[in-house]
């Protein structure tokens, strides 16, 4: 006997994920001369394990958008600073880590999936401050 399935029974489907941030991380050993050599790089959160930033029933229900989400993630990661300093798609963000005990740095890389270029360009000016939309409107990211 087939399995009753409740949601599709009620026509409830779960909201679609579309807005999400991807996460690298790059290790670097620092020598007394204080210049740095790369020790290890990777994903914490790779495109098919990413931060979901998509605003849930209530968070739509306040007005909030994954703009919002995107913005509040990245300042609590303390991803201030941009790729770039002028706005183009494709900017990803970057957490600076302190050197620790053994003397290395970990830095943070915030790369978002599924902006529209409006989106991303609303993103780069609440971290950053600046920014200005070039014709960008309704092109395609760069590869």
């Amino acid at each position: 006997m087939p399995e009753f399935d409740i949601e599709a029974a009620l026509g409830w489907s779960p909201p679609i994920k579309e807005h999400s941030i991807a996460v690298t991380f790059e290790i670097y050993e620092v020598a007394e001369d204080g210049e740095g050599e790369e020790r290890e790089r990777g994903w914490l959160h790779p495109p098919e394990d990413p931060i979901w930033v998509e605003p849930d029933e209530y968070d739509v229900g306040e007005g909030r958008t994954a703009v919002d989400e995107a913005v509040d993630y990245l300042r609590g990661e303390g991803a201030t600073q941009a790729s770039s300093s002028h706005f183009h798609g494709g900017v990803w963000y970057i957490h600076e880590g302190g050197m620790n005990v053994q003397g290395q740095v970990e830095n943070n890389s915030y790369h978002l999936k599924g902006f529209t270029n409006e989106e991303e360009l609303l993103v780069f000016q609440r971290i950053t401050g600046r920014g200005q939309l070039r014709g960008i409107i309704g092109q395609p990211r760069p590869a």
